[in-house]
């Protein structure tokens, strides 16, 4: 049922491939926990897929764009998390990324959106 649900989304997203399985097999290796971010002052927070879909959006993406984003930084965090932890800072890169591949003046009102922060 689990792969049936990703396969779902990755139809309605327009999720890769890659994004889809990268999620897949990290549920399966990790058992389904939920991913921690370590803030800058050292906290832990679960993973906030909502949180980070918000932030593209606040940058000017369109909700498919939203999505299809979160997705990506979601299978490379999955990926680059140590212990089950990412770093804040390393989503901010990976953010700040993608959005200027895509569009500059999005790139630069996420920054200016997380400095205001």
């Amino acid at each position: 049922m689990f792969v049936i649900w990703y396969l779902v989304i990755a139809i309605i997203t327009g999720l890769g491939i890659y994004d889809l399985s990268s999620i897949i097999l990290y549920r399966e290796i990790k058992g389904g926990e939920n991913m921690q971010v370590k803030k800058r002052d050292g906290r832990l927070q679960e993973f906030d897929r909502d949180k980070l879909k918000n932030s593209f959006t606040v940058a000017g993406a369109g909700e498919e764009e939203a999505e299809k984003f979160t997705g990506q930084v979601e299978a490379w965090a999955q990926e680059a998390a140590v212990d089950n932890v990412i770093e804040s800072q390393a989503i901010w890169e990976k953010v700040v990324e993608i959005l200027e591949g895509v569009d500059e003046v999005a790139a630069e009102r996420y920054k200016a959106y997380r400095g205001s922060l």
